[in-house]
């Protein structure tokens, strides 16, 4: 039978109040019991009189009566046709507020059948608020005929009638107004469309137009569904305008599924919602079921403005706020709506409903509870609380309440088929198909219960019989789009993938249904059909075209197919129709952040967290942009926002830790890794992170601690013992390098990385002819590893086997002839092993195959520099530049060679000249240092050894340069780290060894030290500056013993002038007696007395220019990470300045000049425009005109300028732009364009807001808000 999406009330029929206090549930408990023993004629008596005594009770007293009580009371006495109903009438409507329109609409209605006409008026005219509006027309209706004014009457009916078509009384009083105008077959037709028993007519009350139409929805009740459509569209009255065959073409679209037409049709029929009521109801609940809940929000608050008590309106309202997700309202429009009369059960589990499916578990919670406490107990009462709490997953309690539903009302085939849902809920399918079965005994073709028969068989994996029930369903109801899905998603669970995709396609062909569509997408997406999901979407855009979350769909599908860019262009179609949903614009993000393009992923992370502040996922994923932009601080500030929120999150505390590391913050991020850990001990991840910064620190005590945790807690992970192995290889600890190797392989662990490990350590260990068995065992796991095969000739050419190196070097060549890194390789190989010659020679062969080659050019260079060719070397250099003008390696190397030839000048020149190109290449940078270390300028080369390691130079070498200008400069704890660094990229490194050695006994910790000097004595025992060094902790202690062995060992190592007097000078302030060699003594002699560090005359010289900027730069970074202020003891102790020297620091930094003149039409204008829009915006200087003075933190982390002087000259830039009055001039197109777009809007023209909207620089925002506010200025004086 044809039935609308909502049945309009046609009568007053009761649904259970929920009432407000028990006093009033035991009077509905008594009119129950009163109202089942009239019934019987045995009882009748008795119970009438209860019915007259309980009215008489309540009338008389002074309370008011609840508005469902007051009616149930006239409702049974007009039943009972109690004589003296007329006074009953008027004493109940006299306990109604004014408030309460239904039960004084009831007594009216008795009133003026009893003919009481002008009382029943004065109980309208007295109403405030009326619920039901079409009832208030009708009755004042019926006054107006009583009183003979039949035309005014019909005016009524007739604005009664455009309220709603459904109401059926007002059919036999528009008949009685206006009779033979086929009122009475309109009747019927409203009852065909509420599925109710149509009346005879007689042939004399038809007319034409009415029996047609009557005609037309008589066939659609009865299924000829086209036959009635093409009845309506072929009507003279339809192409007309009718207004009812309008309507009826409406609504049977409606039902078919095709919202977009029937939506047209209403649309015309309700240009004004206010005089149309009833069909712009109709027309709000099309468009939810067309999914544009927007469109319908819009509408029911139109009209709830008109008539705020209507319940199918407030109910209209509810339900397009919970589509629409917006929360506020719908806990608004409940709160109005439960406090009306009509507040019964339906009301109730309307609200309940909406607020579980909108996640408000707790307000939906709270209105069950006072629903089972006021609302009379029935078995629809036990079905809304169990339904309730199957929501909230409390699946034994449901199941209580719907046992009580059930026996309340066993033959109630929903109550009982809800209950099988929870059986099947909990995993007792048995008994949730006993009920199943129940229901289908009595009523086999109910569809809900085959609908739970076919989850039932699919829960126990019988799919085959779970698909016959579903082609059962659409038997019945071949037109039940939810079954052919499911049928569709059987077919897909049983690989049957075409047959899937062609019934999703027929179910989508049944009816427009955005609902449906996007639970095909969602069904295709967990099964991972992406390119048919996008292919749908493109199929039905003109239909779906205005779904948001069909967009998203298509989306999320593209960026699984990993085409970020389309996805992104989805993402943002779908934000356009809801800008309001946080996810998509997260969603956006995502898309944009993996296309590459992080401004506009971050623009979109901004949206969603503006809309919505807690969700710490779209804190994160801003986070990751910001920080892929070069905005670390800004990175940090978002992760600080979710850990705020949730301390205990460890991927926010983790990322911000990996931040820090990458600024050299490891303190502070060593601080958030152990915050993580006590949350997460277990987690290994956490744990190589710390790992991986003690690596990168040099500290490999830390990293062995940290390598043993990680294998305990996963004991195949080989990168631990590799990371361990090194570890003890910087302490020069080899045994136990070879004994962490050796234990991962005993774990089985026999991968090519760790054989590799400990060929390496065989190597260092010298113990050749082991180390090449070990390589010959990696090429047995990888025999096609180049890498193993040179490093097994390699090996060999170590021992002196030249012909098997010659072998592997052949079969290299063989299989690859025009492969010159081969041998390249050899000739690197054959120039460390000290014949240079050879290494020429191999060099040549090379550059003859290749002498395009400027690999080879450089290598060529090298060797016969390393030979002593130095011009020769620079003519080689000189080729390789000719192919390669930008070739930095040959400017360093060419500059080192006429360093060492004594052109410091000429050195200096080839480096500026590569400088013009190569600014920011690390090895210009190293270069430099080494040329300002050799001129002792130290502060200089230490700022440019930085700069080279900042740049991505993570060589041993300038980690030892590094350390070396440190301590120079007096900053051993730097330097530590620097050649911690140093030995970890470079194990056999001696110098590292000796310089960790000697710092590590300077701050007291010799053992430590000893154990560096006794690795370095090992791998070599003549290196003098480690000798040294070990002989100063022996002088300390007094140890003559070792301190001799130590003279031992220097006098056979053939040291130098300079280290024979400063051996000499411990020796004696040792005080230990011995013969010294005769030059030692001679040159002790001759040593001249120095001024101690420590005596009060000595003082430190101060800071140099470069390095005063470069502590600067340090203590803004420290102040900015540690929110104190510079001058703050902790920032400039985490700055490292030296002792004394922090006012200086402070003092650079507070001298910012006055910027001068500021011109447009320069380059440098340009750049600072760029610079300050990024300050401002992304530091969120929103009162920059009240404080223009923007800090040296904001400027410095914010602006993407790295130099000290060039923020000091952005933030005179901005102070004078925001604090000078110059004349503003339109100076580009940009500001003409700019100042149009703002004249002729009314957007914010502040100037943050201006920088905000236009992306324009602050002296551009500040001239546009200058000549907009006069042009304001100006049209207000020419109004």
């Amino acid at each position: 039978m044809f039935i609308y999406s909502v049945l309009y009330p046609s009568v007053m029929v009761l649904s259970p109040p929920v009432l407000p206090d028990s006093d009033d549930l035991k009077v509905w408990y008594r009119l129950d019991d009163i109202s089942s023993n009239l019934a019987s004629d045995r009882r009748r008596p008795k119970y009438l009189s209860d019915l007259r005594s309980l009215i008489s009770d309540l009338t008389e007293k002074e309370d008011p009566l609840h508005s469902a009580i007051s009616l149930r009371l006239l409702r049974m006495a007009e039943e009972q046709n109690l004589e003296d109903l007329k006074d009953i009438a008027l004493k109940v409507a006299g306990k109604c507020s004014l408030s309460d329109s239904l039960p004084t609409m009831k007594a009216a209605d008795i009133l003026i059948s009893h003919g009481e006409a002008y009382v029943a008026k004065s109980l309208l005219d007295r109403l405030k608020s009326v619920s039901n509006r079409a009832i208030r027309e009708y009755e004042y209706g019926r006054i107006l005929m009583a009183e003979g004014k039949k035309e005014e009457a019909l005016g009524r009916f007739r604005a009664s009638y455009s309220l709603t078509d459904l109401f059926l009384p007002n059919y036999d009083a528009m008949e009685e107004a206006e009779p033979g105008r086929g009122w009475r077959i309109m009747k019927n037709i409203a009852l065909i469309h509420l599925s109710l028993p149509v009346e005879p007519l007689s042939e004399s009350l038809a007319l034409t137009s009415a029996e047609d139409l009557y005609g037309i929805y008589w066939e659609w009740a009865n299924g000829n569904k086209r036959g009635a459509r093409a009845a309506i569209e072929q009507s003279s009255e339809y192409a007309s305008g009718s207004r009812e065959f309008m309507v009826a073409e409406a609504r049977m679209l409606a039902e078919a599924g095709e919202y977009n037409s029937a939506i047209e049709i209403y649309e015309k029929l309700t240009e004004n919602p206010e005089e149309s009521v009833g069909l712009s109801v109709e027309l709000g609940n099309v468009y939810m079921s067309a999914s544009f809940p927007v469109k319908a929000l819009e509408l029911f608050k139109k009209l709830e403005m008109s008539d705020p008590y209507d319940r199918r309106i407030l109910e209209g309202c509810l339900k397009a706020s919970a589509d629409t997700d917006r929360r506020m309202d719908l806990k608004r429009y409940s709160e109005i709506y439960l406090d009306t009369e009509y507040a019964d059960l339906d009301a109730y589990a309307l609200c309940i409903e909406l607020m579980s499916r909108t996640s408000l578990n707790q307000e939906a919670n709270a209105l069950v509870k006072r629903l089972s406490k006021r609302c009379p107990d029935t078995a629809r009462k036990h079905l809304l609380v169990s339904r309730s709490d199957m929501d909230l997953n409390r699946y034994q309690s449901a199941l209580t309440s719907a046992s009580r539903a059930v026996k309340m009302d066993p033959d109630d085939p929903e109550i009982r088929t809800h209950r099988a849902s929870i059986y099947l809920k909990m995993g007792k399918a048995r008994r949730a198909m006993a009920d199943v079965n129940a229901v289908l005994e009595k009523n086999k073709n109910y569809i809900p219960a085959l609908s739970i028969k076919k989850d039932i068989h699919q829960s126990e994996g019988n799919m085959q019989e779970a698909y016959a029930t579903c082609k059962l369903i659409l038997s019945l109801d071949p037109r039940n789009a939810g079954a052919m899905k499911d049928a569709a998603g059987l077919l897909d669970r049983m690989g049957m993938y075409d047959e899937s995709f062609a019934m999703y396609r027929e179910a989508l062909g049944i009816k427009e249904d955005a609902s449906l569509f996007s639970k095909v997408m969602i069904q295709l997406q967990s099964s991972g059909r992406y390119r048919e999901m996008v292919a749908l979407v493109q199929e039905h855009d003109d239909i779906y075209g205005d779904y948001a979350e069909i967009w998203a769909l298509k989306g999320n599908a593209e960026f699984a197919l990993e085409r970020y860019n389309d996805a992104a262009v989805s993402f943002a179609k779908a934000v356009s129709l809801l800008p309001g949903d946080p996810s998509l614009w997260h969603s956006r993000g995502l898309a944009e952040e993996f296309s590459g393009r992080l401004e506009e992923a971050e623009t979109a992370f901004d949206r969603a967290v503006l809309i919505d502040l807690d969700n710490q996922e779209y804190w994160i994923s801003k986070s990751s942009a910001q920080e892929k932009l070069g905005n670390n601080s800004g990175a940090i500030s978002s992760l600080n926002r979710v850990i705020s929120q949730s301390p205990d999150n460890t991927y926010a505390l983790v990322q911000k830790a990996r931040i820090l590391v990458k600024v050299g913050e490891t303190e502070d991020a060593m601080y958030f890794l152990d915050t993580a850990l006590r949350v997460s001990p277990s987690d290994t991840g956490i744990r190589r992170l710390k790992r991986d910064i003690y690596k990168h620190e040099g500290n490999a005590e830390k990293t062995i601690e940290e390598c043993r945790i990680i294998v305990k807690l996963d004991g195949r992970d080989a990168g631990a013992y590799l990371d361990m192995a090194d570890a003890y290889i910087a302490m020069g600890d080899n045994d136990q390098a070879m004994a962490t190797v050796n234990a991962a392989l005993g774990k089985g662990l026999e991968n090519v990385p760790l054989l590799s490990k400990k060929a390496d350590i065989l190597k260092m260990s010298e113990s050749f002819s082991e180390e090449i068995r070990v390589r010959k065992s990696v090429l047995l796991k990888d025999p096609g590893n180049i890498n193993a095969k040179l490093a097994l000739a390699e090996a060999f050419m170590r021992v002196g086997d030249n012909s098997s190196a010659d072998e592997i070097y052949g079969e290299l060549q063989k299989n690859d002839p025009g492969n010159v890194e081969i041998t390249v390789r050899k000739a690197v190989v054959t120039s460390d092993a000290g014949d240079g010659s050879q290494a020429i020679s191999l060099f040549r062969e090379a550059l003859h195959k290749d002498p395009d080659n400027t690999q080879i050019l450089l290598g060529l260079a090298d060797a016969l520099r390393e030979s002593g060719s130095n011009s020769e070397a620079e003519s080689m250099l000189d080729k390789a530049l000719w192919k390669d003008p930008r070739l930095v390696k040959a400017y360093t190397m060419k500059a080192s060679i006429r360093s060492d030839m004594g052109d410091k000048e000429g050195a200096k020149s080839v480096l500026e000249e590569a400088m013009e190109f190569a600014s920011s290449d690390p090895e210009i940078w190293g270069a430099l240092g080494s040329l300002q270390e050799s001129d002792q300028d130290y502060s200089h080369a230490m700022v440019s050894f930085d700069t080279a390691i900042k740049l991505g130079d993570d060589s041993s070498g300038t980690y030892l340069n590094r350390g070396r200008m440190q301590e120079a400069m007096g900053a051993p704890d730097q330097a530590l780290n620097s050649y911690g660094l140093a030995l970890a990229k470079e194990p056999n490194s001696m110098e590292a060894l000796t310089r960790l050695g000697a710092l590590q006994a300077l701050s007291g910790r010799e053992s430590v030290a000893l154990r560096y000097l006794e690795t370095a004595a090992r791998k070599d025992p003549k290196y003098v500056p480690a000798i040294i060094e070990r002989a100063r902790i022996y002088a300390r202690h007094k140890d003559a013993a070792a301190l001799r062995r130590a003279q031992e060992q220097f006098i056979k190592s053939e040291p130098t002038r300079e280290q024979s007097v400063e051996f000499a000078e411990i020796l004696r302030d040792s005080g230990v007696e011995g013969d010294l060699p005769g030059t030692v003594q001679q040159t002790q002699e001759e040593m001249p007395e120095e001024t101690p560090a420590d005596d009060p005359s000595y003082s430190r010289r101060p800071l140099g220019p470069s390095e005063t900027a470069y502590y600067a730069k340090k203590l803004i970074r420290s102040s900015y990470i540690s929110g104190k202020p510079m001058a703050d003891p902790e920032p400039i102790e985490k700055a490292g300045i030296p002792p004394g020297q922090a006012d200086m620091v402070l003092a650079y930094l507070a001298d910012i000049r006055d910027y001068g003149e500021i011109d447009p039409s320069s380059e440098e204008f340009n750049r600072l425009e760029h610079l300050s829009k990024n300050v401002i915006l992304k530091e969120k200087l929103v009162d920059i005109e009240n404080e223009p003075m923007v800090t040296m933190q904001a400027a410095f982390m914010s602006s993407g300028v790295t130099e000290v002087e060039e923020i000091k000259t952005l933030i005179a830039y901005i102070h004078k732009v925001m604090t000078s009055d110059f004349k503003a001039e339109v100076f580009s197109d940009r500001v003409k364009n700019v100042l149009d777009s703002v004249v002729s809007g009314s957007g914010d023209i502040s100037v943050y807001g201006l920088i905000k909207e236009y992306g324009v620089g602050v002296y551009t925002a500040r001239t546009v808000k200058m000549l907009a506010t006069s042009s304001q200025i100006s049209e207000m004086g020419h109004i």
